[in-house]
């Protein structure tokens, strides 16, 4: 039972360090029903809520008279409204914001 118990020790310590997940984005502020779906099955989808992380691949799904905004790691604040759909896609340094449909808002400031 000792060895069983260690490799599965193991099996949740090392899961993290070979993950693809990195954080891109956080969500600043939300107003209707927003749901986010992410990518990675280790995530359950959801509604957005202030504070979520958002993850490389996740897409966001606004509905009628809605409304996110997320601040990206570079200080880029997105927001989405009405009745949207955006993935992000990130590698590397570069990040792309995919519009499906749907309005889009992008701000940076240094």
């Amino acid at each position: 039972m000792n060895w069983l118990s260690s490799i599965i020790f193991l099996l949740f310590m090392g899961t993290p360090l070979f993950s693809k997940m990195n954080v891109v984005a956080e969500v600043i502020n939300v107003v209707g029903d927003v749901e986010i779906s992410p990518t990675s099955i280790d995530i359950i989808p959801g509604s957005a809520i202030v504070g979520r992380s958002l993850y490389n691949g996740d897409i966001l799904r606004s509905s009628q008279d809605s409304k996110i905004q997320f601040l990206m790691e570079n200080n880029i604040q997105v927001t989405i409204f009405g009745f949207s759909e955006l993935r992000v896609d990130c590698n590397a340094q570069v990040c792309a914001l995919i519009l499906n449909y749907g309005n889009l808002f992008t701000e940076a400031s240094t």
